[in-house]
């Protein structure tokens, strides 16, 4: 137990942390008492699986972080960036969207949601990537960030469970990347005013909204295209255009 009064076993996020390396392979849960704590916390590589729980009234203040993201130039010197993401962690994503990102010099955003990942039972069927995977895509300068724990619909649980979720699926991003998750992707698109607050502590951006661009259902049409991305461009919000398409006809 962390706490600053010196009430707990340590005094630091970092000492408890730490002291949980070397030991059993299971998740180790750090219970944080209430009070500010001004660190950046690093978890080695040699560390467990560590879950940090939070008492209401602890906040955990990253003062190393940086902004490590820069955004491109777009019509008119406008603040705008278009990029490439791509969710769930699918295992196509490496075996056939990776090499021809690679092969053009393009960067994406993989969205994964670790427990699909971790666990077998919550691949619903279809194939993911490791872990080795993953972090030989985000050594290349691929972007892995948060897509939450369990894929849950965050709008149908608890603030205290979206807490969870992301400060889960962070830890073991760090954990598995050795970089701190910059960005946040909603399952299922469900966000309001309260989730938000949450997601977007320490984070450059989450994507706050989806647009049909390609498929049978879609109505878009180049105008209404145009119309939804200057609307983006305008009032700085972060969207997706859902298209569907073939990876290997790249």
């Amino acid at each position: 137990m962390v706490a600053k009064d010196g009430s707990g076993d340590f005094f630091t996020v970092q000492e408890a942390v730490n002291a949980a390396v070397g030991g059993s392979k299971k998740t180790i849960s750090i219970l944080v008492r209430p009070g500010v704590y001004e660190e950046y916390v690093s978890m080695p590589e040699s560390s467990p699986r560590i879950e940090l729980v939070k008492q209401t009234g602890a906040e955990i203040r990253d003062n190393g972080f940086t902004q490590d993201v820069y955004v491109a130039p777009y019509k008119g010197d406008r603040v705008c960036a278009i990029s490439y993401t791509f969710d769930d962690g699918l295992q196509e994503h490496y075996t056939l969207l990776f090499p021809k990102l690679e092969k053009y010099g393009f960067k994406g955003t993989f969205w994964i949601w670790g427990k699909c990942i971790e666990n077998e039972s919550a691949m619903q069927g279809k194939p993911r990537m490791s872990w080795a995977q993953i972090k030989e895509m985000s050594d290349k300068g691929q972007e892995i960030s948060s897509h939450s724990w369990s894929h849950t619909n965050l709008k149908r649980v608890s603030l205290e469970e979206v807490k969870m979720e992301v400060e889960k699926n962070d830890s073991i991003l760090y954990e598995k990347t050795g970089k701190i998750p910059r960005t946040f992707c909603y399952p299922f698109n469900a966000v309001n005013s309260d989730i938000l607050k949450i997601t977007s502590k320490n984070r450059v951006g989450t994507r706050t909204e989806q647009y049909p661009i390609g498929g049978d259902k879609s109505k878009s049409t180049p105008e209404s295209l145009d119309k939804w991305v200057e609307s983006l461009v305008n009032s700085g919000r972060w969207g997706v255009g859902n298209d569907t398409w073939n990876i290997a006809g790249i």
